[in-house]
């Protein structure tokens, strides 16, 4: 019986979700210049009932004028949905470009955990996004690792 619902609690599929939206146009307060856009991915995990077990996110922040991009804001952020399950640490983080490019890129990767007191820990997935914004406001993202 407590295998059978041990068996419950683990990540079976994966998926992935955005949103996306603009925050001004044209604007011009303090370091942003331009149109900004907000948009947050996530990749998460799904147990074999169909709920969400844990999810990771990159959220960025950044404003373009005349193809380069002006203003960038980049965070990472883990989020446990299910008991037994808990975030360990963020293990990788890498970014390219930026300011004054006409791209910018970020990678991440986050480290969760399926922990049994008396067994320990028997599952350990580590989602990632890589996650491209460019200067004409568009944007996109692979993602894996789950």
């Amino acid at each position: 019986m407590f295998q059978r619902q041990l068996e419950a609690c683990k990540a079976v599929s994966y998926a992935n979700s955005t949103g996306k939206r603009v925050i001004a146009r044209g604007a011009s307060v303090g370091r942003r210049k331009g149109t900004c856009r907000s948009t947050y991915w996530e990749r998460y995990g799904k147990a074999l009932a169909g709920n969400r077990l844990f999810s990771w996110y990159v959220d960025i922040e950044w404003c373009y004028w005349r193809g380069r991009i002006t203003f960038l804001d980049v965070g990472t952020r883990p989020d446990v949905r299910a008991p037994l399950w808990s975030f360990d640490k963020r293990i990788a983080y890498r970014r390219s470009g930026g300011v004054g490019s006409r791209t910018a890129s970020v990678f991440a990767q986050g480290k969760f955990e399926l922990c049994v007191t008396k067994l320990g820990c028997i599952q350990q997935k580590q989602p990632w996004l890589r996650v491209v914004v460019n200067g004409d406001g568009t944007s996109s993202f692979r993602s894996g690792g789950t």
